[in-house]
């Protein structure tokens, strides 16, 4: 059969003297197999260049004793982060960043013994658009061989694991803070195995509150604590165990076992399902945390309340709590039983629906000013009885304050005084009439007095005994006077009459006509009003009055009454001061109210009370404020201020 044949071909040509090749001579000689087996050499070092440059290994050849680049697949270059004309080139012209981390030091022992090297995880920094950055590698340096055995250079083999390390370290890091956070927590901590319940972890916490030691791990729980064999325990974690629901319980009971002592304890716990990676129920968590004396605070704290409500309950008074802000949240049951309401009615402002429509408006705008201040109040006023009957009550509210001294709630009572209105409003009523009667005989008397006092020659010893008189019939004027204002302030009948006047001469006025029956004192006034005022002149000097003839009469050891006008921004504010016998601060909010007087003072200075009453609601009525400073053998200082 014809057959193609690859044949070498040698020969020679002979030429004679005219230089013309005259003969020739050769061999052949068939190389076919030769050339076969060259072309599948070839054709395998091919495949085998292909699958290098393409595999996902970095594999690389450095050549001699320069360590000269002799080939770098693309994986290798992208690890590198160089191109394909580092070819060629030694490895540490290429790669000057691995001076220094021990790298060529490697290579050229393995180029010298021959000895191949193995590395995971090794760190190593390098360049990539001109910034070092830290990766991570496993590789592998082995010695390059040529036919004769000897080294020619060095084959390298690496992997970046650098998102593998990374991760790993994330983990460990990670498992480094939850042990840590696990070991060092408040919170008790465990980790049971299995459906024996075997302890797998336990922090510290959780081993004090079991009253154990620190060796627990692989036990079982409840062989090491057979005191809860019969409790509700067991089935909680057979059934997070089995059904994978979490379980919370607060405040449940534990008896517990501390040096042969059963101790009751509470817990508020959670149980969760721990699984394993393939997403099985390995075990049971714990977390618990441990509110015994919380729990035994409360207990105790209900006890109270109990033992308050049945005190509360049963006492004659309507008791009520609210709110730093007002809001009532509880009444006692005489107040569902006097108003015939129920709770939701009466919650919050429920109350003022049971309030006379007369006074209710006045009675929410004092509570609401009240309460912005951080000391207890009265109240007088009529509240709805379940019949429509109206009743007076006298409300007393005191404030609970918390460990910061900031207000918590108010608790109040509402006495009836419908009994002692009445009896208050009869002696009102007598005294009014009474007045009345006696001031028509008193202006009379007046009168007789003083034709007699014309009819009389000053040398007449007659003329003392009925000057006496004048003043002794003056004074019981001025007391009947007085009561008729108290009587007319409670029937709201008090007469005004309002001008617009020169403040200061008033003040000058009252001064100078006081100053002739205070002999033993000299009134000082300092400042000036430089504006009118609106109001009722009469009025205001009877103020005046009043605080001057006390101021006289409580500091009979003192020679001087200070009187003291300030103009404050749209007030004007003014200051009666003594240096008399004074008063405790336990009076200073009194001393305003009806018949009222300091009992260690009565023996000494007379007086029925009212006049200060009757000042204070002149004030108010006059939309300012009244108020006294004071100090027991140091004196007075009483002050009002008025609107411009």
């Amino acid at each position: 059969t014809k057959q193609e044949r690859i044949v070498r071909a040698k020969g020679r040509a002979w030429f004679g003297d005219d230089k013309t090749a005259y003969r020739f001579n050769g061999t052949l000689q068939d190389i076919t197999e030769q050339v076969i087996a060259r072309q599948k050499i070839e054709t395998s070092e091919k495949r085998f260049s292909n699958i290098l440059s393409q595999s996902i290994m970095a594999i690389g050849i450095l050549d001699g004793v320069d360590m000269v680049v002799t080939f770098a697949n693309d994986s290798l270059l992208a690890m590198w982060g160089k191109e394909k004309s580092i070819i060629g080139k030694p490895l540490l012209e290429v790669m000057a960043e691995i001076k220094g981390q021990g790298f060529p030091e490697l290579l050229a022992e393995v180029y010298n013994t021959g000895v191949p090297y193995e590395a995971f995880e090794a760190k190593a920094a390098i360049m990539h658009n001109g910034i070092l950055v830290d990766a991570y590698f496993n590789f592998v340096y082995q010695p390059y061989r040529d036919i004769d055995n000897t080294i020619t250079g060095i084959t390298l083999f690496a992997t970046e694991v650098t998102e593998q390390v990374l991760a790993k370290k994330q983990i460990e890091a990670s498992e480094k803070r939850f042990s840590k956070m696990v070991h060092q927590s408040p919170f008790a901590f465990a980790i049971l195995k299995g459906k024996d319940m075997v302890i797998s972890l336990a922090n510290g916490t959780i081993k004090e509150l079991w009253g154990k030691g620190k060796e627990v791990e692989g036990k079982r729980l409840f062989d090491l604590l057979p005191e809860l064999k019969e409790s509700v325990f067991p089935k909680l974690f057979d059934d997070v165990f089995t059904t994978g629901i979490p379980h919370l319980e607060n405040e449940i009971l534990a008896r517990l076992e501390h040096n042969g002592v059963l101790k009751d304890m509470y817990f508020n716990q959670v149980y969760q399902p721990f699984y394993d990676a393939d997403d099985t129920i390995f075990g049971v968590t714990i977390i618990a945390v441990e509110v015994t004396s919380q729990v035994l605070a409360k207990k105790q704290m209900e006890e109270s309340e109990n033992q308050f409500r049945t005190f509360a309950d049963s006492i004659q008074n309507l008791a009520w709590i609210a709110n730093s802000d007002g809001w009532r949240y509880w009444y006692n049951q005489q107040w569902y039983n006097y108003t015939g309401s129920t709770k939701e009615e009466m919650e919050g402002w429920g109350w003022e629906k049971v309030h006379h429509p007369d006074h209710i408006k006045n009675v929410s705008t004092v509570v609401k000013e009240s309460l912005k201040k951080d000391e207890a109040f009265e109240l007088t006023f009529p509240l709805r009885r379940h019949d429509g009957e109206y009743r007076w009550f006298l409300t007393r509210a005191f404030p609970v304050k918390d460990t910061s001294g900031n207000i918590d709630r108010w608790i109040g009572t509402n006495t009836d005084i419908t009994q002692q209105k009445m009896i208050e409003q009869r002696k009102d009523e007598f005294i009014s009439i009474a007045s009345h009667e006696m001031k028509t005989p008193l202006t009379t008397a007046k009168g007789y007095i003083e034709l007699l006092m014309l009819s009389l020659s000053e040398e007449n010893e007659t003329v003392l005994y009925a000057t006496k008189a004048k003043q002794a019939v003056s004074r019981l004027h001025d007391l009947v006077t007085e009561l008729l204002d108290a009587s007319k302030i409670q029937n709201g009948q008090l007469d005004y009459t309002i001008t617009t006047f020169d403040f200061n001469n008033m003040v000058d006025e009252t001064i100078e006509n006081f100053q002739h029956s205070a002999k033993n004192h000299s009134l000082q006034k300092t400042g000036n009003c430089l504006q009118p005022i609106t109001g009722d002149r009469g009025r205001l000097q009877q103020v005046l009055i009043n605080l001057l003839s006390n101021a006289v009469k409580y500091s009979p050891k003192a020679d001087k009454v200070l009187v003291k006008i300030e103009q404050l921004d749209n007030r004007i504010q003014v200051s009666v001061q003594d240096f008399g016998v004074g008063m405790s601060a336990k009076h200073l909010d009194k001393v305003f109210d009806r018949y009222y007087r300091v009992q260690e003072h009565a023996v000494h200075f007379q007086g029925l009370g009212i006049g200060l009453y009757i000042s204070n609601n002149i004030i108010q009525r006059h939309e300012g404020k009244m108020w006294v400073e004071s100090e027991p053998g140091k004196g007075s200082k009483f002050y009002f201020s008025l609107p411009i």
